[in-house]
């Protein structure tokens, strides 16, 4: 896995989402690398990473990042999670617990497959066709109707800087990836709602108001599942809320981790011993 790893500190590793890389968290890795060590990976076909042929499924991406972790000796980490970033979140924290000191999922879904969900026959129709097209003719055709998809049509027309840095992502990076995750996950039944009550770790859910791709509906649902769990809301936002609202998004999360660091570094209780004389 190609990665970059700044900072000292507690590990904080930063996951993407579909057809992204690391550079998704221009505007959070220099920031939280003040504090934390960050690890901001490519995940397998994506990016710098290799891309094997096959197995592109959710399992085999969390367990990628349980062997990055062991790999570099990292014990406990905050996970982050974007998108499809967050549903290996969601399946790390439910089958590899120890890993985890808390969790952040952004504009992300329990329901990874689109076939599990009811009422997506539009949307698997347009990954299918987004599949036939990248196989083609590369991910270049359809970056203007994925940006669209992104973000928020204000955004857009606000932030043309950040929003080309996304396209030349989109444009240029690898299409095996992008097509083995949505045949191997997006275009299947796969479903961690049920293993979500499970989770007892400190989690945070970030989501934007607009998001049209994991919709609130979604956080909510993982929101609900998870006992003690914390839903933020990010107005006038789309799918990519760390890029979009990118100060409102650094606030939550600081204010998230810091509280984790407080829990972390609570003193322990130390019982009180009495002397008792000699009879």
């Amino acid at each position: 896995m190609n990665y970059e790893v700044r900072g000292r500190g507690f590990p904080l590793i930063l996951v993407h989402g579909l057809g992204g890389d690391l550079r998704n968290w221009m505007f959070q890795a220099p920031e939280f690398s003040k504090k934390y060590r960050v690890f901001t990976p490519d995940l397998r076909g994506h990016g710098q990473s290799e891309a094997p042929k096959s197995h592109y499924t959710l399992d085999a991406f969390t367990e990628d990042i349980v062997e990055f972790l062991k790999a570099h000796e990292i014990s406990k980490c905050y996970y982050v999670g974007l998108s499809m970033g967050g549903m290996i979140g969601q399946n790390l924290a439910a089958k590899h617990p120890e890993l985890i000191e808390a969790l952040a999922l952004a504009d992300t879904s329990p329901t990874p497959g689109l076939r599990g969900r009811p009422g997506m026959e539009e949307g698997i129709r347009l990954f299918e066709t987004s599949v036939k097209i990248a196989e083609k003719k590369g991910r270049g055709p359809l970056v203007d109707a994925t940006l669209r998809m992104m973000f928020t049509e204000d955004f857009i027309n606000r932030d043309p800087e950040a929003v080309n840095r996304i396209r030349d992502i989109i444009t240029n990076g690898p299409t095996i990836g992008y097509v083995g995750a949505i045949n191997d996950m997006i275009l299947t039944e796969t479903n961690i709602y049920p293993l979500l009550a499970g989770i007892e770790i400190p989690t945070l859910i970030i989501c934007g108001r607009q998001d049209i791709l994991t919709p609130l509906a979604e956080s909510e649902r993982i929101h609900k599942a998870i006992k003690g769990a914390a839903l933020e809301i990010i107005e006038n936002c789309g799918h990519v809320s760390n890029i979009e609202q990118r100060d409102e998004f650094n606030r939550i999360l600081a204010r998230f981790l810091k509280k984790m660091d407080s829990r972390r570094y609570r003193p322990p209780t130390v019982a009180r011993s009495f002397n008792t004389p000699n009879q």
